[in-house]
């Protein structure tokens, strides 16, 4: 999250004063959420972990995209690469003045449909997202099935996006991705909240040393709870 500018025309603007009061929210915490050329990832589960991170449910964020979508905010595409799915503050280096700005590399790859035309499922079927645990044993579905009593496997994006919340602030990738890796080799086995399980990785972290960067022992890194993992570096 990077700091940014409100100016008083915000408030007046055509594009904005016609939007519900959560879409005006929203469309703030994207300033805050976008890196320094206005792109951000439109994944409903990592927008929903930054700027409205003690609400339940990711569906309201695909509605308010759409509804900024709509307004001409915000712009919605897909990256040809890696088919992840990127948005765009349509006028943010008109109303933000950066002091040396670091390029975009979100936008890289990235096709732009016409902002009138943008498609709701283009967000939906980004990520996975809470109440899917029905659904995720179905063929192609493109989940793994639920394991015991867990009702939601969840994706790094979502994993790593609830880490850096409030509710768990692990800083260091590498470690939640190593615990993220040997939780998904195990298929969540045992675990019946993932979010629970995030927060334990935290405070393993902690019991760690806060270490920033893994300890390389040749090709190979263990961290506390024994888990052997190749190093992802």
């Amino acid at each position: 999250m990077r700091i940014r500018t409100i100016k008083p025309e915000f408030w007046s603007s055509e594009t904005i004063a016609p939007l519900s009061d959560r879409a005006k929210l929203l469309a703030i915490g994207l300033l805050n959420f976008s890196d320094d050329e206005g792109y951000f990832w439109a994944n409903p589960v990592l927008i929903r972990a930054s700027v409205f991170p003690f609400d339940d449910s990711s569906t309201m964020i695909r509605g308010l995209i759409d509804e900024l979508s709509r307004g001409g905010y915000v712009r919605v595409g897909k990256r040809t690469d890696d088919g992840r799915t990127v948005g765009h503050v349509v006028n943010f280096k008109i109303h933000q003045r950066i002091d040396r700005p670091k390029p975009s590399i979100i936008k890289q790859n990235t096709k732009f449909d016409d902002v009138s035309t943008i498609d709701r499922r283009v967000i939906a079927d980004e990520s996975l997202l809470e109440g899917k645990g029905k659904e995720q044993g179905k063929e192609g579905s493109g989940s793994a099935p639920p394991v015991g009593n867990f009702s939601e496997t969840p994706s790094w994006e979502e994993f790593w996006g609830y880490c850096q919340t409030q509710a768990c602030l692990l800083p260091a990738e590498w470690y939640a991705r190593d615990k993220f890796l040997a939780a998904q080799s195990d298929q969540w086995r045992g675990k019946t909240d993932w979010r629970a399980h995030a927060r334990r990785c935290k405070a393993w972290w902690e019991q760690d040393g806060r270490p920033m960067a893994p300890r390389k022992t040749g090709q190979r890194t263990e961290n506390s709870c024994g888990y052997r993992g190749l190093l992802n570096d």
